[in-house]
């Protein structure tokens, strides 16, 4: 009866043992698993089940990689690299101090005035025209580029290259 009752606990425990062997190797990372629980149809719906919880893990898992990806693409087009590689490296500080630089705002004045006269498409034309002459004749005197916010175009020189002559530009 004892060998009995023992194989009736090792039967019963044997299963839960293979589940918790599994948890811990999910935990761990893996995730490409064969899980094999027993020989009966509980079983097999409780493997089925494990299979799914798996696939959804890695559809979640790649659906964050994918956000991260984005998310890391956003932050380098918004800020100049070394300031997007500490931001992304949680480095402090995210700043530099930088002791000789210009800054060139340039506010356009009319606007409102010209779209009460305008189609839109002419408006978003002309709009479109006069930023990229801007940036052409920032980069020329070797302005870089940063915003242009409603009616408010910015450049600098100096900021991410370093220039003697910067004020001059």
């Amino acid at each position: 009866i004892a060998w009995l009752a023992n194989f009736a606990a090792y039967s019963f425990a044997q299963p839960i043992q293979t589940l918790l062997d599994i948890a811990g190797r999910i935990r761990a990372g893996e995730r490409d698993l064969d899980i094999e629980i027993g020989n009966d149809s509980k079983s097999d719906q409780l493997e089925e089940a494990l299979q799914g919880v798996l696939q959804d893990l890695h559809t979640q898992e790649k659906l964050t990689a994918d956000k991260e990806a984005a998310n890391l693409a956003l932050l380098s087009n918004m800020m100049p690299g070394p300031i997007s590689t500490r931001v992304q490296q949680e480095a402090l500080p995210i700043f530099d101090s930088v002791q000789q630089v210009t800054i060139f705002v340039a506010r356009l004045t009319g606007l409102r005035r010209l779209t009460e006269k305008g189609s839109p498409e002419a408006i978003a034309t002309t709009f479109h025209s006069l930023m990229s002459t801007f940036d052409e004749k920032a980069r020329t005197y070797g302005l870089e580029p940063h915003l242009t916010l409603d009616n408010t175009y910015i450049a600098t020189c100096g900021l991410t290259k370093p220039r003697l002559d910067h004020e001059k530009r």
